[in-house]
C-alpha cells in the first residue's frame, strides 16, 4: 500500500531521485557513514521471526551467515528496499535491495544466451524479444524509473525485421542489460548499479 501510494504521487524523475538517494543510504557512501548506527539499529517489534531476520541482516552485511532474503519474490524484495516507513532496518533493506539486483543480473545472463542461441538458429531474434518486453513490462515503477533516459523497448525491439536489423536490435539489448545494472558476485562489496561494463558479446562477462 505505502509503495502504492508513492508511485501514483510521484513523477518518473521523482521516482528516480526517491531510487537514487535510497541507494546510497543502503549501499553508498551514507551507508559507510552511518554503518555502526546500522549494524545497531534493531525493528520495532516483539516478533522473534523478525528480530532473528533482522540479525541475519546484520550479520550478512558483515559477511557472516546467508541473506535472509535469498529466493524471495522479486516484488517482495523491491517493497523491502525502497520501504521508507521503517518497518525493515537499513541492513534488511540492503540484503533485499542485493537479492534483488543479483536475481536481476542472472536473469539477464539467462536471457541474453537465449538471444544469442536463437539468432544463431534462425537469423532472427523474436521470442527472446518477447520475454524481454514482458520482463521490463512488469518492473516496479521505481525500477522502471531508473532505466536510461528516455529508454522505450519498442525502438529496440521489432521482431518484423530483417537479419541485419535483428543483429543490430540484438546488440543494443545486450548492451543494455549487460552494462545497466551491474552487481557484485556475493563474496564481493556492493556497489551501485551501472558501476561496471561488460563486453556485450561475452554474455559471461569473461
Amino acid at each position: 500500500v505505502r509503495a502504492a501510494e508513492r508511485d501514483a504521487n510521484s513523477t518518473r524523475s521523482e521516482l528516480a531521485a526517491i531510487a537514487t538517494t535510497t541507494i546510497d543510504k543502503i549501499l553508498g557512501a551514507s551507508y559507510n557513514q552511518n554503518k555502526q548506527a546500522h549494524d545497531a539499529e534493531v525493528p520495532d517489534t516483539d516478533d522473534p521471526a523478525l528480530l532473528e531476520r533482522a540479525r541475519q541482516a546484520t550479520d550478512y552485511a558483515n559477511g557472516k551467515g546467508s541473506n535472509p532474503f535469498k529466493g524471495m519474490s522479486p516484488d517482495q524484495l523491491s517493497l523491502i528496499a525502497y520501504d521508507e516507513s521503517g518497518t525493515f532496518t537499513v541492513n534488511e533493506r540492503r540484503a533485499a535491495w542485493i537479492e534483488s539486483s543479483q536475481q536481476d543480473q542472472e536473469w539477464r545472463r539467462v536471457i541474453v544466451a537465449k538471444m544469442m542461441d536463437e539468432y544463431s538458429r534462425t537469423g532472427v531474434i523474436k521470442e527472446s524479444l518477447i520475454e524481454v518486453a514482458a520482463y521490463y513490462k512488469n518492473l516496479p515503477a521505481i525500477e522502471l524509473a531508473q532505466l536510461p533516459e528516455g529508454f522505450d523497448l519498442s525502438t529496440v525491439i521489432n521482431p518484423g525485421e530483417g537479419p541485419e536489423k535483428s543483429t543490430d536490435r540484438l546488440m543494443i539489448l545486450v548492451e543494455l542489460m549487460m552494462n545497466n545494472w551491474q552487481v557484485p558476485e556475493e563474496d564481493e562489496p556492493p556497489q551501485e548499479k551501472g558501476s561496471a561494463t561488460i563486453d556485450p558479446l561475452n554474455a559471461d562477462g569473461e
